[in-house]
């Protein structure tokens, strides 16, 4: 008895030491990476899935003989109860993991309006905002056709002039 309770928390223990394992792998697999410049990021993590899966059974079935069936001795109008044995298939689920890659926004940007649940689309984030410009990057603006940047400024864009302006 003490063996196999023994037995039984080894057992316990190598499989919470497995599932451990399993999650500090997931953990260790977030990878990053920008997507030529979309601002979207992907990563790897463990998804538990559920299917159903075929089971061969058998079970003992009970029915009722007539005459020679129940033995030599019995008249055809006798009858018995017999058993016999019964195959079966029968769905079951099944848990199981695998790996999947989860779209996600990268560091600083932001996901859009328009994103689905698809198809994630992000939008780099300026914390000052484009003046006469777009944010291009995150942090970044650039500035509209016939603008520049302001001399010292990061945000600003001013209008490019051929002659002095007022």
């Amino acid at each position: 008895m003490w063996q196999l309770s023994m037995s039984l928390s080894a057992t316990a223990v190598y499989c919470h030491l497995y599932t451990a394992i399993v999650v500090a792998v997931a953990l260790w697999s977030v990878a990053e990476s920008a997507g030529s410049g979309s601002g979207v990021c992907t990563r790897s993590e463990l998804a538990a899935k559920t299917r159903l899966h075929s089971v061969y059974k058998t079970r003992l079935q009970y029915y009722t003989a007539y005459g020679r069936d129940c033995g030599y001795y019995y008249s055809r109008w006798d009858s018995c109860s017999r058993q016999r044995t019964e195959s079966y298939t029968e769905n079951e689920p099944e848990s199981y993991t695998v790996w999947e890659t989860k779209k996600f926004c990268c560091p600083g940007y932001t996901e859009s309006d328009s994103s689905s649940a698809d198809v994630q689309d992000c939008r780099p984030v300026c914390h000052l905002d484009c003046l006469q410009g777009n944010c291009s990057a995150p942090d970044h603006c650039e500035c509209w056709s016939g603008y520049s940047k302001q001399e010292g400024t990061e945000n600003i864009c001013e209008p490019v002039c051929s002659q002095s302006c007022i």
